[in-house]
């Protein structure tokens, strides 16, 4: 269903080259909680619930996290809740997330994790 996500963090280098409201058709998934205020975790971007109709997959008050980062242990870890079909990977703007998010990950190798 067609819905936007609003990057939060347009400095990263993993949202390099996204627009700041990213329109597209998605399978919007929800979590339990939100992992925005969680220790050591950092929103990159988050569902916009007011764009389309959430129905059951309505996260509390409305925020609605998709893409963070985080560390696990001593690796740097990037999360991200799009690409539900296949011809998702070939969109221009989830080519770039996914190349940025590698991109990151290589440069963060061997760093300690905060």
């Amino acid at each position: 269903m067609p819905g936007d996500i609003v990057v939060e963090d347009t400095k990263h280098p993993i949202t390099k080259g996204l627009p700041a409201r990213w329109h597209r058709s998605e399978e919007w998934y929800a979590f339990v909680e939100s992992v925005r205020g969680k220790p050591g975790y950092h929103v990159l971007a988050s569902a916009d619930e007011k764009s389309y109709t959430p129905g059951p997959a309505t996260m509390p008050g409305g925020d609605h996290p998709l893409i963070w980062t985080h560390c696990a242990g001593n690796g740097h870890v990037v999360y991200s809740a799009l690409g539900h079909a296949g011809f998702m990977y070939s969109e221009p703007l989830m080519i770039q997330l996914l190349e940025n998010a590698m991109g990151w990950g290589l440069s963060e190798s061997g760093k300690a994790c905060k």
